[in-house]
């Protein structure tokens, strides 16, 4: 049971006074160990600064000018002192419909066509694949914070919505016009009214937390990564921690099925600042240093590379991802994770069922009472309890969530399974040696590479597992190495870890996982009306369907990357080599009576583009294996 704390009296109910004598200022008011909500959010304090930043990116010759829009109670003019809790987002004004080009229904792209002729092309389809954004976002968290005594703002990051500068995807600019308002907060930047007046942020106490999805919670991993003084926590949902690993895999060419697959697609698509019209060369640069011809890791990922900086953080961190989440995959969490962790970071880790979500929308009452403890511990310094409490908790299966003292959980063991076993239902023999082969075909679906694993294909190899007699939980990173000749200089190569066996799985088909229960049936914070849409949003629960299998987990190789991300060496025709596929780090449970499975092919073109070789590869099983972090070691598995 959490200990009751009981705090101060509420800024409402202040002590009556003798005339003439000092009036205390108002205070938090705590019960029950967390801030309670007495304040007004209907009489808040909302103002719109302008922070000035360090950097002129735009090229202006001026400063860039971060627009900034924030809430605090009306209590802060009588001398209440209030954090902040901070969405920085570029997408408060909207996304712009740049063209981009999509794979032919057949998967292969036309050599003959121009990449500016498949812009072109495309162009009109646009729309359709850009996710809604709205322009002027009702939150939950301001509704909900301001009352119980914080300050709350949202950040229209470099060239975007209210902002000067221009957007680079990641890169320094973005970073730098979120990290400047923390300075503002802290007395180390200006900032300035519309009509140019200096306003001063004399109504806080300088520590900020911030808070955000996707690129709004890539924006906190980024900042923290500076080590700014005053930035106190990040809570990044499904967030990006490095960009290259974001676009691209193993040096194959991702796309992430929402935003395209190259870095100055997304920042002209956020390109919706005051100036925008000057940060043409800017966007240029970033077509320029993507090498998007050869998928090669160089200066340019590596400026957007926030791992590199992790012994630079000093905000604690309360990380929250999708298991399901092929947006911004699990290798974005596990490795910040780790990084962090190799540092000493404060560290927090929720792990979901969904796709790319706010865990409000699959776990409502949960995360809010978490976050809340999380806020007032970091931000307030009250001693909510929340330190006493399991470090990580994962979502095994929709809705039954489990806690525990690490992640990956310290009881896995990396266990080599070796591939020669003659579960392979299209092995063949060259020699002595069992080989499969297949031929890169880039038209099969995923159900197509993964379904049916009893059944000869092509444009792929499966590999089945006996029946688990067991439970059989994994937690942490696998991989799988083949030795294997391919007869072209290039090839892509894609490995699935798949669970067989029916059972009933969340479908994140759609929806990343969700849907809406009721449109009329809404969750609002403290004092809002229901049905008002100001803070208030739709309750959603899992979509479940009943399948004869999952994809658990899968990786990428560009095979002209096998000896490092920075440089392509291709291929010699014939030539048998070691091939490395890193899997996407997972946390999942087999049950008894399931079947692991493995299948190896060339593209994916549910995430790998188009470029397919159609190269043939032979694999060689004696040498072949794959490493699974299997809670409770070889034993565990049962064969």
């Amino acid at each position: 049971m959490r200990k009751v704390f009981t705090g101060v009296l509420a800024a409402a109910l202040l002590t009556t006074v003798l005339p003439g004598a000092a009036i205390a200022a108002p205070q938090i008011s705590v019960k029950d160990g967390v801030s309670q909500p007495v304040f007004s959010f209907a009489d808040a304090i909302k103002e719109k600064v302008f922070v000035e930043s360090s950097l002129d990116s735009d090229g202006d010759g001026k400063k860039d000018r971060v627009a900034v829009n924030l809430s605090r109670p009306k209590e802060t003019q009588q001398g209440l002192k209030v954090s902040v809790i901070m969405h920085a987002s570029p997408y408060f004004g909207g996304l712009l419909s740049p063209p981009l080009y999509d794979p032919p229904p057949t998967g292969d792209a036309d050599p003959n066509t121009s990449r500016d002729a498949q812009l072109e092309r495309s162009g009109a389809r646009a729309a359709a694949r850009i996710p809604g954004v709205p322009a002027a976002p009702n939150f939950y968290y301001d509704n909900y914070f301001v009352p119980r005594g914080y300050g709350f703002m949202t950040v229209d990051m470099a060239g975007s919505r209210g902002s000067e500068g221009c957007p680079v995807t990641g890169g320094r600019s973005d970073v730098e016009s979120v990290k400047s308002v923390i300075d503002w907060l802290n007395g180390r930047a200006k900032a300035f009214t519309a009509d140019g007046k200096p306003v001063k942020a004399d109504w806080t106490t300088g520590k900020v937390g911030m808070i955000g999805v996707s690129y709004d919670g890539t924006l906190p991993n980024g900042v923290a990564a500076t080590g700014v003084q005053g930035l106190k926590t990040i809570v990044p949902i499904g967030a990006i921690s490095s960009w290259y690993d974001h676009y691209r895999a193993g040096g194959s060419i991702i796309s992430t099925g929402e935003f395209f697959d190259d870095a100055d697609w997304l920042a002209r698509a956020v390109l919706t600042g005051t100036n925008k019209d000057k940060c043409a060369q800017v966007v240029k640069q970033l077509v320029d240093g993507q090498s998007r011809a050869t998928g090669d890791y160089n200066a340019f990922w590596d400026e957007r590379n926030y791992r590199n900086d992790a012994d630079n953080v000093r905000a604690s961190v309360f990380m929250v991802h999708g298991l399901n989440d092929w947006n911004v995959k699990s290798k974005q969490y596990a490795d910040w994770w780790a990084e962090l962790g190799k540092n000493n970071v404060k560290r927090k880790l929720w792990l979901h069922q969904g796709g790319h979500l706010d865990p409000k929308s699959v776990r409502n009452e949960g995360w809010v009472d978490e976050l809340h403890r999380w806020f007032d511990q970091e931000l307030l310094g009250l001693n909510t309890g929340i330190d006493r409490e399991p470090k990580v908790s994962v979502e095994q299966s929709a809705g039954v969530w489990k806690n525990y003292v690490a992640w990956p959980d310290p009881a896995a063991r990396t266990v080599d399974i070796g591939l020669e076993n003659p579960l392979w239902f299209n092995a063949s023999r060259t020699g002595d040696e069992p080989t499969v082969r297949y031929t890169d075909d880039p038209k099969l679906t995923d159900d197509q590479l993964a379904g049916d694993e009893r059944t000869a294909k092509s444009g792929r190899v499966a590999w089945v597992s006996p029946e688990l007699k067991q439970e059989v939980r994994l937690s942490g990173t696998g991989r799988v190495t083949i030795k294997g000749a391919a007869d072209k200089v290039d090839t892509n190569l894609v490995a699935f870890l798949v669970d067989y066996g029916t059972d009933t799985r969340v479908d994140y088909s759609k929806g990343e996982g969700v849907h809406v229960v009721d449109p009329v049936q809404q969750i609002c914070p403290d004092k809002a009306v229901l049905g008002d849409a100001a803070g208030c949003f739709n309750k959603r629960e899992y979509n479940l369907h009943t399948a004869p299998y999952e994809i658990v987990t899968r990786g990428w190789l560009d095979a002209q990357h096998r000896f490092g991300l920075r440089k392509q060496v291709a291929l010699t025709p014939g030539k048998v080599e070691e091939f490395g596929i890193e899997l996407e780090a997972d946390d999942y449970v087999f049950k008894p009576g399931h079947r692991i499975g493995i299948v190896l092919a060339g593209s994916e073109r549910s995430q790998v583009n188009w470029d397919a070789t159609h190269a043939t590869m032979t694999v060689h099983l004696g040498d072949s294996y794959v490493e699974l972090p299997v809670v409770g070691g070889k034993a565990a598995l049962g064969f």
